[in-house]
């Protein structure tokens, strides 16, 4: 064998493991999302949903020293809209995610962190407003108010995909050299 017909192979090879790396990243799989408050680079907090939007799996947001971390069920569970860049409630506009912890005037699960979708076709508007709302519904206040943006956090390249790659191409130079001594013999 050459060394032209070995490149082309080895090419073949690593252009497969790139195509199964990149199909990892698509459409269903999970992705984790940053929220950050409109126009700032103030992180609110993270969100995983399918890359293609979908049901919101798991979500830590803090807002005025509370954290938010429960997730609403029903109507109310909230739910990533990849074609809006947005979140909303499943089935209905409003999504919430509640505090899983007791802080200050909220006792656990009685303080809502709540998305409502802003519908304006004319102007689209990147920001959207964000609510944390105290219940039960006899003392409801409201606590902070805001506009929040999704961003798609970075995916660092993990640690071991150097190590793929360095053992695919030991793997790929030790055929070539048992093939090559092979043919001399």
């Amino acid at each position: 064998m050459n060394v032209r017909n070995f490149l082309k192979r080895q090419s073949g090879l690593a252009a497969a493991a790139l195509l199964a790396l990149a199909a990892g990243t698509g459409g269903a799989a999970a992705a984790t999302f940053n929220l950050f408050e409109a126009g700032t680079t103030t992180l609110l907090g993270t969100f995983q949903a399918p890359g293609a939007g979908g049901a919101i799996t798991a979500m830590s947001v803090t807002v005025a020293g509370i954290t938010f971390d429960t997730l609403g069920t029903g109507t109310q569970a909230p739910s990533y809209d990849a074609a809006d860049n947005d979140i909303g409630g499943t089935g209905a506009s409003l999504g919430a995610v509640y505090n899983s912890a007791a802080v200050g005037i909220c006792g656990v699960g009685e303080c809502a962190f709540s998305f409502y979708p802003i519908y304006d076709f004319a102007t689209p508007i990147p920001g959207e407003w964000y609510a944390d709302k105290v219940f039960p519904l006899t003392d409801q206040q409201s606590i902070s108010l805001g506009f929040y943006e999704v961003a798609l956090a970075p995916i660092p390249v993990p640690a071991t995909a150097f190590l793929q790659f360095s053992a695919l191409g030991l793997a790929g130079a030790l055929a070539w050299r048992r093939r090559r001594r092979a043919a001399s013999r």
